[in-house]
C-alpha cells in the first residue's frame, strides 16, 4: 500500500505550531514531551514533537489539551482555533480555571465537584418514578 502524501499545513498552522513551541520553551518546570503526553492523554513524545515543530496540524483537542498542561489559553499560540472552539461554546470560565490547575489541583477539584453534585442531587430512593 503506498502512503498518501502528507497535506501542507497553512501558513495559520505553521504560525500556531511556531508560538506553541515558543511557549513550550519557555514554562518552567515542564515535563519531558513524553510525560506530558502521558499525563494530558496526547500519545507519545513522537506526537508532541510533531505538534510543537509543525509537522501536524493541531486539532481542538490537542490545542486544548496544551493549554491546559503549558496553563494558557488556546488563543495564546491558535487564535484560529480559539476561535472555533468560541464557537462550539467550549470556553467557559470554569474551563479557564481548570486548565490553569495542575494535575493534582484538577484531581481535587473534580472531587469537590462530583461531591457538590451528590449533594445537589436527591437519593435515588427519594426521586420520582417515571412510568413509561
Amino acid at each position: 500500500m503506498v502512503a498518501k502524501p502528507k497535506k501542507p499545513l497553512e501558513p495559520w498552522q505553521t504560525q500556531d505550531a511556531a508560538r506553541l513551541h515558543e511557549i513550550w520553551q519557555g514554562t518552567p518546570d515542564r515535563p519531558t514531551q513524553a510525560k506530558f503526553g502521558q499525563i494530558y492523554g496526547l500519545g507519545s513524545q513522537g506526537l508532541i514533537h510533531q505538534y510543537l515543530h509543525g509537522l501536524i496540524p493541531l486539532n481542538l483537542i490537542a490545542a486544548g489539551k496544551f493549554a491546559a498542561g503549558l496553563k494558557c489559553e488556546i488563543g495564546d499560540f491558535s487564535p484560529t482555533l480559539a476561535a472555533e472552539a468560541e464557537k462550539l461554546g467550549a470556553k467557559s470560565e470554569i474551563q479557564r480555571i481548570y486548565n490553569r490547575l495542575p494535575p493534582e489541583g484538577k484531581s481535587a477539584l473534580l472531587a469537590h465537584a462530583q461531591m457538590l453534585l451528590a449533594l445537589a442531587s436527591p437519593p435515588a430512593h427519594k426521586k420520582a418514578k417515571v412510568s413509561a
